[in-house]
Parts: C-alpha cells; sequence; structure tokens
C-alpha cells in the first residue's frame, strides 16, 4: 500500500507535468575484449550504442587503465568501470551500463615473423660483425600514479595531504588512480601503507545511507514533489540504488537512488500519460501515510 501510494502520486505529478527521461547512450560490456593499445578505452570493452555518432566516437576514446602485460589478462568488475568512468565526468544516469558483470581483458600478441628457410645445397652470406659500438642502457618507462603519504586505514575518508604524485613501473600502474583530486572525500576499503600507489578497488564513494537508518525519501516531478520517511535496509553511497522497507509495513519494500546524506529518491520509470483526463485531474495529496507535498524549495 505504501510503496503503490508513492508510486501513483509520482505517475500523476508526471502526467501534469509531463516529464520524461531518456538515456544519452548504452554501454552494453562484453565478456571478454583484446587491448592492442599500452591503455584500455571504453571501446574496447564495451559496445556503444547511441544515436549521436561524436557522443559514440568520445565514449570510445575514454580510457580506463593500463592494459595488461603480455601473455597475461585481467578480470574487471562492472562496478569497477562505472566508478572509473565517473571519475573521469561520464554521467552515468544519462548513459545505461548494461551486458556482462565482469570483463576479462588480454593483451594482444605480437604478429608472428616467418623466417624463410634455406633452400637445399644453398649457403647463406655470413655477416661479419662490426665492432661493438657503446651502447646507452634504455631507462624502463615510468608512470605517474597517485600514492599515499602516511598510513591510511579502511574506511577512513581521503584527504588531499594524504595524497601525492609518484613514478612507478608500468607493472605497478595496472589498475592505479591517476588524479588525486578524483579520489578525494571517497573512503578506502582495506588498509594502505605509506608510499603505496592507489587502486581503483581500494577506494569507494562515501557511505551517504547506512544500512537500518531512518531516511528521507523524495520523489519529485516539475516544481512538485513528495517526502515521506523509510528504513534503509543497506548501506548506500552517492548514485547507488538501496534497497528501502516502509516504517508502517515491514513487507513494504521499494528501491531507491541514493541523492544525498541520509536522502533518497524513489526508483520508478517515468513513462507520458497521453490522456487529456489524466492530465488535467487534480494532484492527490495522500496523507494517511504520512506523505508530504510541496515544492523543490520544501527541504
Amino acid at each position: 500500500m505504501f510503496k503503490t501510494l508513492l508510486i501513483t502520486s509520482l505517475l500523476t505529478i508526471v502526467a501534469a507535468c509531463g516529464f520524461a527521461t531518456t538515456s544519452a547512450a548504452e554501454l552494453h560490456l562484453r565478456r571478454e575484449c583484446v587491448c592492442e593499445a599500452a591503455l584500455v578505452t571504453l571501446g574496447d570493452v564495451a559496445g556503444i550504442y547511441a544515436n549521436d555518432a561524436d557522443l559514440v566516437s568520445r565514449l570510445s576514446r575514454v580510457e580506463l587503465f593500463p592494459a595488461p602485460a603480455e601473455g597475461q589478462s585481467r578480470l574487471v568488475r562492472s562496478r569497477e568501470i562505472q566508478d572509473i568512468l565517473s571519475q573521469r565526468g561520464v554521467d552515468l544516469r544519462a548513459n545505461r551500463i548494461a551486458g556482462a558483470s565482469t570483463v576479462r581483458i588480454s593483451a594482444a600478441k605480437p604478429p608472428a615473423v616467418e623466417v624463410p628457410k634455406n633452400e637445399p645445397g644453398v649457403v647463406e652470406p655470413v655477416e661479419t660483425p662490426e665492432p661493438e659500438k657503446s651502447k646507452v642502457a634504455k631507462a624502463e618507462p615510468r608512470i605517474d600514479v597517485v600514492a599515499t603519504t602516511r598510513p591510511l586505514q579502511r574506511g577512513q575518508v581521503i584527504q588531499a595531504s594524504d595524497l601525492r604524485i609518484e613514478s612507478v613501473s608500468p607493472r605497478l600502474a595496472t589498475g592505479a588512480v591517476f588524479h588525486a583530486d578524483r579520489i578525494v572525500g571517497q573512503e578506502v576499503t582495506r588498509p594502505l601503507s605509506a608510499g603505496q600507489p592507489v587502486r581503483q578497488s581500494d577506494v569507494r564513494p562515501a557511505i551517504l545511507v547506512n544500512r537500518g537508518s531512518v531516511v528521507t525519501v523524495f520523489a519529485r516531478a516539475g516544481g512538485v514533489q513528495v517526502r515521506t520517511s523509510a528504513k534503509a535496509t543497506e548501506d548506500g553511497a552517492k548514485d547507488d540504488v538501496i534497497k528501502m522497507q516502509s516504517l508502517l509495513d515491514r513487507d513494504e519494500t521499494f528501491v531507491a537512488r541514493v541523492t544525498g546524506f541520509k536522502e533518497v529518491e524513489v526508483f520508478a520509470g517515468s513513462p507520458r500519460i497521453e490522456s487529456p483526463a489524466a492530465s488535467a485531474a487534480p494532484v492527490q495529496r495522500p496523507t494517511s501515510f504520512g506523505l508530504r507535498v510541496g515544492s523543490t524549495n520544501d527541504q
């Protein structure tokens, strides 16, 4: 009953406001891919579908992380790819991710060089080696990554003073974070020692909604909002979709997206209702379950 009233109110508001949302692009993750370049891009791990060819081209060129070494492979989770895309400024609310939950990334094998065989009875001339010239040792390539300035514990929120840029070998740069400002304010998922390169899997967005806490639930459309309270059944960071429980009936559950500290937005479709009678119907304001309707300024 709680969920039905909440969704019905939202749909009625949406009908009046003529509100509808569409995704800009769909990113379909592949189960496996072979990377031929030094850096893995979004176009390597996902098929990108959109009406805008320029958008497809720009998304395909988004760099994710260094490619595995020759003869090696790496298994990357969909969640890790989403975190990297968020750090690169890709709007995941507009661009929907679907497909495989994990992607196996392998390095491309170098082309085999075919050595011609000598014909019977033919002796190849032997070249006399020239005097060996002084050799200049080639320096191993280095990659700038983000490293810690001091030990950090699990659950600790990262400050700008906790990070520095350090040059490491490509082997240590796999999965590393390359821009310090993109992880400031996030939480550490495991203990890190001083000077250790920070990987994407070592951090996560700060938890804004804790399991068991009572939070504010919003359903917005145009200049109107429906507000009530519910209990979170799991932790959630910014833009995470979590399961909620009604305070009036424990059997009533629904999903919502985390929008702020102890705030969620109801997770529901927003179809356009073309019926003139429906659009002209007055907005109902249910009060028996504590729902509150007001403008978006009503915080």
